[in-house]
């Protein structure tokens, strides 16, 4: 705040509005999306920025454990998901979240506050 510059990510998930996931984990998520606005609103007339990530699938160890069986709880919710999710094309690999964090936290996004940004190569739509 005394420096009046500044970005703030932060790491939220495809799940905050597409809740087939835990109940803890969604609601969590959705919370982090409106705190993200919130706080995007109270420092709108300052040079901070406050926007958030929200990756879909992303090829990591809990996503392939859940792919395999191997997470409590995960065939069941990969079964769910299939309901509310379209997904021809191959996962997102951990670069492209951070390609957006870069983005967010470049000059090119210096105009973009409040937002919630999916990376979900087009699953979530």
């Amino acid at each position: 705040m005394p420096k009046n510059d500044g970005v703030i990510i932060n790491i939220s998930s495809v799940n905050a509005t597409r809740p087939f996931c835990r109940a803890t984990y969604t609601s969590t998520k959705g919370a982090l999306d409106t705190l993200t606005k919130n706080v995007a609103m109270r420092l709108i007339d300052t040079n901070i920025r406050c926007n958030a990530v929200a990756p879909g699938a992303t090829v990591t160890p809990a996503h392939l454990a859940n792919r395999k069986g191997e997470q409590p709880g995960g065939a069941k919710m990969l079964e769910y998901s299939g309901h509310f999710v379209y997904f021809p094309g191959p996962e997102c690999d951990p670069m492209d979240q951070a390609y957006a964090c870069l983005y967010l936290a470049s000059k090119m996004g210096r105009h973009v506050k409040g937002q919630v940004l999916q990376v979900c190569n087009g699953a979530f739509l």
